[in-house]
This record gives structure tokens, sequence and C-alpha cells, in this order.
């Protein structure tokens, strides 16, 4: 077989577990694709207020989704420490406060920019708002001074907006049922604009991902054997596999498809591609759930 399926999870391991991180990574990857797309990518494309209505759709699924993780996350520390709801969340301190308080400041955002989503200069101030809640996210443990507060949200972050910004576009502009949406003739010139904006996007996050994924993989690893000797290692091994084939489907779409966009032919290429590329993204995300799930060897 081409791709062996991951090894038999250590003792310590739930499913239950590695569903409510999969559903944290969803959530997450929502929230910042959509972020992503309407500060990075929309600009500039001539946007119509029904592709920033999907748009800010798939970033509010994303706000409510990590809301409902983290009340999951809540009961199963209640339910561990025999505490109550209330007592739990006092334990989550002023770390779990924030991280509400930038979920509540992202949907503010989210809704400002979709109010005045038919006007792009009216919307800039709700995704910048979205932005700064969602980096706010993504870098508040730095208060802690812990570097591993720090590097996983960063990782999560730097995957949302490559794939999560990449399900945006697909989902809001891409398909040519949208087209009536742009003045005649317009919707493929306007994913042109988009897609262009949209590779470098993923260019960036892609390096930041990188970092931040070795940076993880050898501070639990510890040492270089472990990759196939733990189950903890050849997870991430197969990972590593997917994540390849990721990245391989969007250097294709990069150099191949995207020099060829401004015709609605080359559109419906780069959307069954894009396709392709979102379903290896999510068995990427399944992979991690599982991987996170796990214990890391002992180093």
């Amino acid at each position: 077989m081409l791709f062996q399926p991951p090894p038999p999870p250590e003792p310590g391991f739930t499913w239950a577990h590695a569903a409510t991180e999969l559903l944290g990574f969803i959530g997450s990857f929502a929230l910042y694709g959509a972020v992503g797309f309407g500060n990075f990518v929309l600009p500039g494309a001539g946007p119509t207020p029904s592709v920033v209505r999907r748009a800010t759709s798939v970033g509010i699924v994303g706000v409510l989704v990590t809301f409902l993780t983290q009340l999951i996350a809540l009961a199963r520390t209640a339910t561990e420490k025999h505490l109550t709801l209330g007592a739990a969340f006092e334990a989550g301190g002023g770390a779990l406060l924030a991280r509400l308080a930038f979920l509540v400041l992202a949907l503010v955002g989210l809704l400002l920019a979709r109010r005045r989503g038919g006007h792009t200069a009216a919307a800039r101030p709700g995704w910048a708002l979205a932005a700064l809640a969602a980096l706010g996210l993504a870098l508040r443990g730095i208060v802690t001074g812990r570097l591993t507060a720090v590097v996983n949200p960063l990782h999560v972050l730097a995957g949302g907006l490559w794939i999560g910004s990449l399900f945006v576009l697909a989902f809001s502009a891409l398909p040519l049922t949208v087209s009536r949406w742009w003045p005649e003739g317009k919707h493929a010139a306007a994913v042109a604009v988009m897609v262009r904006r949209f590779s470098t996007l993923a260019l960036a996050s892609s390096a930041l991902l990188v970092v931040t994924g070795v940076t993880t993989a050898w501070r639990h690893l510890h040492r270089l054997d472990a990759l196939w000797t733990t189950p903890y290692g050849r997870t991430l091994c197969v990972k590593l596999v997917f994540v390849l084939a990721v990245a391989g489907l969007g250097a294709y779409n990069w150099r191949l498809v995207s020099p060829r966009l401004g015709h609605d032919d080359a559109t419906e290429t780069l959307v069954r591609s894009a396709r392709t590329e979102l379903g290896l993204a999510l068995v990427v995300l399944v992979i991690t759930a599982i991987l996170v799930s796990i214990p890391a060897p002992k180093g």
C-alpha cells in the first residue's frame, strides 16, 4: 500500500479527545481562513455583498465551533477534576478569559464586515478587527513567556491562513455558479486577482507552517529514531506524506493553473484542483487530531 494507516494509539489516547481536537482545528481554520480571505485575498477584486456574506459566514461558523470546543473542554476538565462548570471556568483564569474575549471581538468584526460588505472601504474596519482578534488568539500565550504556548497556536494560524483561506476562496468566489455576482464578464478576471493574492498568502503561511512544525516535532520527539520507533513518530510520518501531497498540489495550481486564469475554463480547472487539495487537507487535519491525542515519546 502507498499510504499506511496511522499505528495503533498508545494508552491514554481516546477517540473522543481526538474528535474534539478535530472540531477545534476545523473551527480555527474556518475563522483564520475567513480573516485571511477578507484582509489579504478579497481587496482589489471588486467584491460583492454575496461574496462577503459567504466569506463572513465561514468565519462566524468558525467562531461558534471554537466556542463549542471550549465548552466541551471545560466540561471535560470539570469531569476529570470533579468540579462544577463554574469552578472549571474559574480555574481557566486569565488565559481562558482572554481566549473568549478575542473570540467575541472576532465575531463582532465579522458581523461588522458582513453588514457593510457591499462597500469595500466600509467593510475594512470589520475585517481589521477580526484580524486583530485572530492574531490575539494565536499570540495570547506569549504573556506566559513559554515558547510552547506560542508555537502551536502559530502553527494552527499558519495552516488556517493557507487551507482555510483556500476553502473560503473555493466556497465564496471560485465556482462559476457565483459568476453572476460580478458585472458581466468580470468573474474570471476577479478570480485571477484573488488567486494571485491567495498564492502570496499561501507561500508566506507555508513558510511559517514549516518553521513551527519542525519546532513542535523536535520538541516532542527529542531524538530522530523516535520517528519510526514510536506510535507518535510513525503517525507524524503519515501526516507528513499527506502534507507533501497538499503542498505538491498547491505548487501545481500556483505554477501551472494560476498563469492561465482570466478565462472561465481555467477557473473550472482550478475549482476541481482546489477541491482535491482541500480533501487532502481534511485528511491531514484528521491525522493531526489523532497525533495530538497520542502521548509524546519520553525523552
